[in-house]
């Protein structure tokens, strides 16, 4: 159902695979969910103690002590370890990946996909090259697809000029305007990575703009184009010019408008949910 998905890539770009965020800084879900928590522009909690202070006095204190034990509160460092580790165990159950989508269902071979999605479908694996990246096959354990690789890349997206991080202020971002996010770099400091960010799942796809990482795009239709004209299109110059992906994969699909509205159309098959 899809190509290798070593297809076209290179040694840096297969060197990097995995890790939370678009950036991979965060190993693990534990660590990723401990981000936002002290992050100035996001939760801005002041220090750990006075964040595991607020846990304790709110729902869920009981339900830590029956799980991590009475005396879970008495160390802070403790208490944040059992609040992720709890954070992460949710994000790994069926209620956040169901797999209940239509394709899953057809997958399964509960249902047919309309005539329009098994074009878009076959487009997404063949001409469109989006399976390249996008994993449309069976994991090797027999579980249901999950619509990446892992990996990094550069597609040569221009900087979203609309992103509010540029006018918050100068204590958060220095740079302002001239801010340039160099993506995997900042993980790895290896400035052939600048620019890079991890492929994203597809699953719910349709449902999750805006999209990629700065947000620049808010419809599928956008995301779509970009892909199929990114260098013949008028987009802007990519953020990071020096590393973008000048595969044949990218910028020069020559798809039509029916065929774009059919890819539009299979994506739309991955949001959870299904209801025969």
């Amino acid at each position: 159902m899809a190509f290798s998905p070593d297809f076209g890539y290179s040694d840096t770009q297969r060197a990097y695979i995995g890790g939370q965020f678009w950036d991979g800084r965060a190993k693990d879900l534990p660590t990723q969910a401990t981000f936002p928590l002290f992050n100035p522009i996001e939760m801005n909690n002041s220090s750990l103690p006075a964040f595991v202070a607020k846990v304790q006095a709110g729902r869920y204190a009981n339900a830590l002590k029956q799980l991590y034990g009475a005396t879970v509160f008495n160390d802070p460092q403790t208490a944040l370890n059992a609040i992720v580790d709890a954070m992460a165990q949710f994000e790994r159950t069926p209620e956040v990946s169901p797999f209940n989508s239509k394709f899953d269902a057809f997958l399964k071979g509960n249902i047919q996909l309309a005539p329009a999605e098994i074009r878009g479908m076959a487009l997404f694996n063949g001409k469109a090259a989006c399976a390249e990246c996008h994993v449309s096959s069976p994991q090797p354990n027999g579980n249901p697809p999950l619509f990446t690789q892992f990996c990094y890349d550069n597609v040569g997206l221009p900087k979203n000029k609309n992103n509010p991080y540029y006018t918050i202020p100068a204590k958060y971002n220095p740079a302002g305007p001239g801010f340039i996010d160099l993506g995997l770099q900042n993980t790895t400091s290896d400035a052939s990575t600048a620019g890079f960010f991890q492929t994203p799942t597809l699953r719910n796809i349709a449902v999750t703009g805006p999209y990629f990482h700065n947000g620049i795009f808010s419809t599928l239709a956008e995301v779509v184009n970009f892909y199929n004209t990114r260098d013949t299109g008028n987009f802007g110059a990519p953020e990071v010019p020096a590393t973008v992906d000048h595969s044949v994969l990218i910028g020069h699909l020559g798809l039509t408008a029916s065929e774009q509205s059919d890819l539009i159309t299979f994506l739309g098959t991955l949001t959870d949910g299904f209801s025969p």
